[in-house]
């Protein structure tokens, strides 16, 4: 080998080694740069998550409320239901009683009608008497 061979292949070593440096400063370059796109990475993961995690809670409240507002009206409804149901036993009730009132008015009135003593005596009794008692005799 002569000195010309030996000088084309130092520098041919030369320029792979120059080629080496540069390339590991790519490398260099690319992990760094690989780096901070992880870390922006998993700081938005963490972001993601705790939106997600902050949704999922709010969501999981606001169905915890609606839940709970459903049940309470459920409640209310049976309680209108009972008073309902109560204040129309109260009802039929008092519709009986006057209905039995007015039955009893009824025959006391028919009876009125066929007897002019009773009709006379219950006229005497009343605010107006008089007038009710020449009703009375007229018949």
């Amino acid at each position: 080998m002569n000195e010309k061979e030996e000088v084309g292949l130092l520098k041919m070593e030369n320029a792979m080694l120059r080629q080496k440096v540069l390339m590991r400063k790519d490398i260099h370059v690319l992990q760094t740069i690989l780096k901070k796109e992880g870390l922006k990475n998993e700081i938005d993961k963490e972001i993601f998550t705790k939106i997600i995690k902050d949704d999922r809670d709010r969501y999981r409240h606001q169905v915890m409320e609606l839940t709970d507002r459903i049940k309470r009206l459920e409640r209310e409804k049976y309680d209108m239901f009972l008073w309902a149901k109560q204040n129309q036993d109260h009802c039929l009730l008092e519709m009986r009683k006057l209905t039995r009132a007015l039955i009893k008015a009824k025959k006391m009135a028919d009876e009125q009608v066929r007897s002019p003593l009773a009709c006379v005596s219950v006229a005497f009794t009343s605010m107006y008497s008089r007038t009710t008692a020449r009703n009375c005799m007229s018949w």
